[in-house]
């Protein structure tokens, strides 16, 4: 009798095991549905009046570039077409802080959910 509870206690860390594996694994799922790689070492510079931005090419399809006054929000997409290079160059007003961040895309449109920033102020 006290073997079978032990199987019975042991099935049941089990299977809380593979729920939390399963669910963990749901999670990182959700976190990236894409599955696309983020772009890495986003850098903007200013020359003129343009911001330059680049960052490490990645392997995918192509880019979209973001651009938001408020840290932390992903703003508004500033390229009409997806970008196939690994820079951009804006123009937004002066005066302001702008927070830029750039996000692989696919074919069909889908995109990795960084919101991975770089700041600059344009004068």
């Amino acid at each position: 009798m006290e073997q079978k509870k032990d199987k019975k206690k042991a099935l049941i860390i089990l299977v809380g095991v593979l729920a939390l594996l399963i669910i963990g694994g749901g999670l990182a799922v959700f976190a990236n549905p894409s599955g696309l790689p983020s772009p890495t070492n986003l850098e903007a510079v200013q020359e003129d009046e343009h911001v330059l931005l680049t960052w490490d090419d990645v392997g995918v399809y192509a880019y979209n570039v973001y651009r938001s006054t408020v840290p932390g929000e992903l703003g508004i997409r500033v390229n009409d077409y997806p970008v196939k290079e690994n820079k951009y160059v804006d123009t937004p007003a002066a005066g302001l802080t702008y927070y830029y961040t750039v996000r692989s895309t696919d074919e069909d449109g889908n995109e990795d959910p960084n919101l991975n920033q770089v700041s600059i102020y344009v004068e």
